[in-house]
């Protein structure tokens, strides 16, 4: 009789910004500093893990639909695709066999912390199965790195991008910006992630 196969879950709140968004996204926070203002809300991002009896790994994102396999766990490259999934089973040196996957309450793109947060919910799922003595507040400061990290590999070939244009008035040169609290807040879900290129293209032409 085989035994039963346990499964691992965990989750981690989401957050609304209300002021400082954009300051702790690398590199200004290197560079400058950063200081964030938020809340934690009832929606959540989730990670899930089910260990194999071979070395295999498959790493998948329900969000984005994708699916990445590995014959071990030590042939996962940090190339492009679900680099937050890898950085977390390379920051706590997975060597076994395992599918892991996630899913977010939030759309990506939609400012509400959903990268910041799978990562908290991908160390706590595999804290668990590892049983490792990771205390919640040493956690959450591995993966406040990891995933600084991954941010910084990911936008290096979007930089340019991410630059105003010539000519363009830097919006810490606006006063209206700095005057008086927000009246209003939208907050619209675009499908893309931050600094999409088509996404730069409408805010400066819209």
């Amino acid at each position: 009789m085989k035994a039963a196969i346990h499964y691992y879950r965990a989750r981690a709140p989401l957050r609304l910004s209300f002021c400082g968004g954009g300051t702790d996204v690398s590199p200004y926070p290197e560079e400058h500093g950063g200081c964030v203002l938020s809340a934690t809300i009832n929606h959540y991002a989730y990670a899930s893990l089910r260990p194999r009896r071979d070395p295999r790994l498959t790493l998948a994102s329900l969000d984005y639909d994708v699916v990445a396999k590995y014959e071990h766990a030590r042939r996962v490259k940090i190339d492009g695709t679900l680099d937050l999934l890898k950085a977390a089973v390379r920051a706590l040196r997975v060597r076994r066999g395992a599918d892991l996957w996630t899913h977010s309450d939030a759309p990506p793109g939609s400012g509400l912390g959903a990268s910041s947060t799978l990562m908290v919910a991908l160390l706590a799922v595999l804290r668990e199965w590892l049983k490792l003595d990771l205390p919640p507040y040493d956690l959450a400061e591995l993966a406040g790195d990891e995933r600084l990290a991954a941010d910084r590999r990911q936008r290096l070939g979007q930089r340019a991008e991410a630059r105003l244009e010539p000519g363009a008035e830097p919006s810490g040169q606006n006063e209206r910006l700095h005057r008086g609290p927000f009246i209003r807040c939208v907050c619209i879900a675009t499908g893309h992630p931050p600094y999409a290129r088509s996404r730069l293209k409408r805010l400066r032409t819209g």
